[in-house]
């Protein structure tokens, strides 16, 4: 790929990446917020439902590879 094309490339990509920006702030800016109050029996789910820790996911996803690539590593070596 020529350098020249990649930068012209990038450059417009960042254009279009401000005018959708600036577009979505423009759109937010003049919507109103409408927020409906939530209904009783849908508080006491939204309560009761456990959070997502994403820390905590990232975590068990990391060990759980390590653990496959140790177990790969020792069947290749036995």
């Amino acid at each position: 790929m020529n350098v020249d094309s990649l930068i012209k490339g990038v450059l417009r990509a960042n254009a279009n990446r401000e005018k959708r920006q600036s577009k979505q702030h423009t759109n937010t800016v003049s919507k109103p917020a409408s927020v409906e109050p939530v209904s009783s029996e849908h508080a006491s789910v939204l309560a009761v439902a456990p959070t997502f820790d994403l820390e905590l996911y990232r975590i068990e996803i990391i060990s759980k590879a390590i653990a496959h690539i140790m177990n790969n590593q020792q069947e290749g070596n036995e």
